[in-house]
C-alpha cells in the first residue's frame, strides 16, 4: 500500500509534500520527535480496530500542534436501539475486526479525557447503511470477475466481510459517524490550568475557613461547660 500510495502521490505531483509511513499508531505517534508536529489529523475507519482506543486518541493529542484539528470517521454503537446481540458482538469481532465500537457519549468522554475540545459527532448512519447494502449486493453480482481478477480466495473472504458489514447495519444497533475535534491552543490551556488553581486556592480556604471556625465554636461550648 505504500508503494501504491507513492506512485499515485507522484503522479499527481505531490510526492515532494508527501511522505508516506507504515507504523504503529499507538507507539510510534508517542516518539519525542512528533509531539506537537502536525497540524491536523484523520482517520477512516481505522481506531475500531484498535483495542486501547485511548491510548491511540492520546497519542494523536500530542502530536498535534497547539490549536491543531481532527477528523475522525468511525463504527459507532446506537445505544438506543439495544445491547448488540452474540452474533452482532460475533462478527463485529472475527469478521470486522473491531475491538472499539461504542455508543457516542463513551466516545465523547474519552475524547474528553485525551484533551481535545469542540468535539462534535455528524450522524453517517443513514449514508453508511444502503451503502453498506449495495456494496455488498454489487459485490456478489460480480463474482466471475471478481474471481478471475483477484482469485477465489479472495473473494470469498471480501464477500464475507462485504456481508457481514451490511447484516450489522441491517440489525439496526451499528451506525456511523464523522467526529470532528481540535486540540486547545497555548493561551486555552494556560486559562483552563489558571481557572482549575484557582479553584483548587479557593477550596483550600474554604476548607480552613470552616476549620478554625469549628474550632471556635468547640472552644466557646467548652468555655460554657467550664
Amino acid at each position: 500500500l505504500i508503494e501504491v500510495g507513492r506512485e499515485l502521490t507522484e503522479a499527481v505531483g505531490l510526492a515532494s509534500k508527501v511522505d508516506l509511513v507504515c507504523g504503529d499508531a499507538t507507539e510510534d505517534m508517542y516518539a519525542s520527535a512528533n509531539k506537537e508536529k502536525y497540524d491536523a489529523a484523520f482517520s477512516l475507519l481505522v481506531i475500531l480496530h484498535i483495542p486501547n482506543r485511548l491510548s491511540v486518541l492520546k497519542a494523536m493529542y500530542e502530536a498535534l500542534k497547539p490549536g491543531g484539528s481532527v477528523l475522525i470517521e468511525d463504527m459507532i454503537h446506537l445505544t438506543e436501539e439495544g445491547p448488540f446481540t452474540d452474533r452482532e458482538e460475533e462478527l463485529l469481532r472475527e469478521m470486522v475486526g473491531a475491538h472499539s465500537v461504542s455508543g457516542v457519549a463513551k466516545y465523547r468522554r474519552e475524547l474528553m479525557d485525551a484533551g481535545f475540545v469542540d468535539i462534535e459527532f455528524r450522524d453517517l448512519t443513514k449514508v453508511w447503511g444502503p451503502w453498506s447494502q449495495q456494496r455488498s449486493q454489487d459485490y456478489e453480482s460480480s463474482k466471475e470477475r471478481q474471481i478471475s481478477s483477484v482469485g477465489v480466495e479472495h473473494y470469498n473472504n471480501r464477500s464475507k466481510f462485504y456481508a457481514a458489514v451490511a447484516e450489522l447495519f441491517r440489525g439496526g444497533r451499528l451506525g456511523g459517524a464523522s467526529i470532528t475535534m481540535r486540540k486547545p491552543t497555548v493561551m486555552e490551556r494556560r486559562l483552563v490550568e489558571g481557572r482549575a488553581a484557582l479553584t483548587e486556592e479557593k477550596m483550600a480556604r474554604v476548607g480552613h475557613s470552616g476549620g478554625i471556625h469549628r474550632c471556635a465554636l468547640e472552644g466557646s461550648g467548652d468555655e460554657g461547660r467550664a
